[in-house]
């Protein structure tokens, strides 16, 4: 028989959750809007989920294993399932944390929270419950099931679970309480608990993971898209063409991808995804802009500044920084906010893969006197001098982003030997068309020249080119990309 605490508000359910966590009388606790039953999202479906789940679920596991970086996290099957129980994927994982505060969070920030309605703190004692499940090894073993389990489970770079300082109890049954009865903190709902913010609970600085699943979950919006339409068509009887790829096999002798993509500078290209979340606020770099100088001067000036800061703040790789711009005239604010944010993106971006600081200013540099130059003159910035091509480019699994580089810049990446590898068909000069033939670029760049374009020029426009985006793509590296050709 479950044990229910009435509380008269908020701060006497809170209050009373924070004693029983001392005492040890409760070590895991789950807000809940209302006195539903502790269900899982899955669980909440049944008898019958919709088939579409299961194809979600199997599309997320095979993004996990389209990077080596990203293995990992379908290695392990908890790994798996906290990251799409994190992003609202239907599964048996059923949320706890080991804070009260944030029990209460959940409790009260919620579109189901009602005025006056019931809201419920689920308590529980996590060596109960062990005993529990323990106790019943016997029955779970004749169900053929596996047995229900707290999984705790620190996921590498999942800054939202360890921010919520949260754990996840497995269960195959959708009526885990028809087993053992929660004891509950129930109280009446009146306003939200404001002591926490949702920056807390869902970190607006996300780590290199969380932007990758950015991504992920964007591609995922665009393939239920594509079904819907897929479906209207057929509704409407409209045909549907479909377009093939480029083919280019005709324009080699062999295909012989260069050996700079199997050396070892390559792999430390690769992102390492080891970062663990931390509270607290970024720290505040103040730059200023100065009109009317020529670019190679403006470049020059924001460089030396942000130079003169690091050195003097010692800012190391773990600093969360927030980058602000003095106002500057004929720009709105709006604007000036985005190319903030784009530095911003940019710093995060760069400083857990291997580019020295010198590197990272100068993009953030670019960043900042390109896109004052675009917001004041409504025109791209070139800094070669040249006319810039439009490229895009994609990883393995289909994510997109396009950048802007100059001619001579692409040509200085193509492989020294590339003329060995290609047919009498194939162009004999090089050219920046050749894209316009081949994408790939294991077969056309030599990985080191693309890598310098990528600091060059590729990184600050593809930020500049995505700056209004909530959740950009951005390729930092080309370790990240298997195609690059004419957008």
């Amino acid at each position: 028989m479950s044990e229910i605490f009435q509380a008269a508000d908020l701060k006497g359910a809170l209050d009373l959750a924070k004693q029983f966590k001392v005492s040890g009388k409760y070590n895991l606790f789950r807000g809940q809007a209302q006195d539903w039953p502790v269900m899982s999202s899955l669980g909440r479906l049944l008898p019958e989920p919709d088939p579409e789940i299961q194809k979600q679920l199997e599309r997320l596991f095979l993004y996990f294993d389209s990077s080596s970086a990203l293995r990992k996290y379908k290695a392990d099957i908890d790994w798996f399932w906290a990251v799409a129980q994190h992003y609202g994927l239907k599964t048996n994982y059923i949320d706890f944390t080991e804070s009260p505060e944030v029990a209460t969070y959940f409790a009260t920030n919620s579109h189901d929270n009602l005025p006056g309605e019931n809201a419920v703190i689920i308590c529980l004692n996590e060596a109960d419950w062990n005993s529990f499940i323990s106790s019943l090894k016997g029955y779970f073993e004749e169900e053929k099931v596996i047995a229900p389990y707290i999984a705790r489970i620190d996921v590498d770079n999942l800054w939202r679970l360890q921010a919520q300082q949260g754990c996840f109890m497995f269960t195959p049954y959708s009526q885990i309480e028809f087993f053992y009865d929660f004891d509950r903190i129930i109280f009446p709902f009146s306003e939200p608990y404001s002591a926490i913010r949702s920056g807390h609970i869902y970190p607006k600085r996300k780590s290199e993971l969380e932007q990758l699943l950015d991504h992920y979950f964007n591609m995922e919006e665009r393939i239920k898209g594509a079904e819907r339409m897929r479906k209207f068509a057929e509704e409407i009887n409209m045909p549907v063409s479909h377009i093939g790829g480029l083919e280019f096999d005709h324009y080699f002798k062999r295909k012989q991808k260069h050996t700079s993509w199997r050396s070892a500078e390559f792999k430390t290209w690769d992102l390492p995804l080891m970062e663990r979340w931390a509270p607290g606020n970024r720290i505040r770099l103040q730059l200023n802009y100065v009109r009317d100088l020529p670019a190679a001067v403006q470049l020059e000036t924001i460089r030396q500044q942000l130079a003169h800061v690091f050195r003097k703040r010692k800012i190391s790789r773990i600093t969360p920084i927030k980058f602000y711009l003095d106002p500057i005239p004929d720009i709105a604010a709006k604007d000036i906010k985005l190319i903030q944010r784009c530095c911003s993106r940019a710093w995060d971006g760069m400083r857990n893969l291997p580019f020295s600081d010198a590197e990272i200013i100068q993009i953030i540099s670019q960043v900042v006197v390109a896109g004052v130059t675009e917001a004041l003159t409504d025109q791209v910035l070139s800094f070669s001098g040249e006319k810039l091509l439009l490229l895009e480019m994609t990883n393995e699994y289909g994510n997109t982003s396009r950048c802007q580089v100059s001619p001579s810049v692409i040509i200085s990446c193509f492989r020294a030997d590339l003329f060995d590898i290609l047919s009498d068909e194939a162009p004999r000069v090089l050219q920046p068309e050749m894209l316009l033939h081949i994408n790939d670029p294991y077969l056309l760049f030599d990985f080191h020249l693309l890598l310098a374009a990528f600091k060059k020029e590729i990184i600050h426009s593809q930020l500049l080119l995505q700056q209004e985006n909530e959740h950009p793509v951005i390729f930092f590296t080309p370790a990240q990309i298997n195609v690059l050709g004419y957008a």
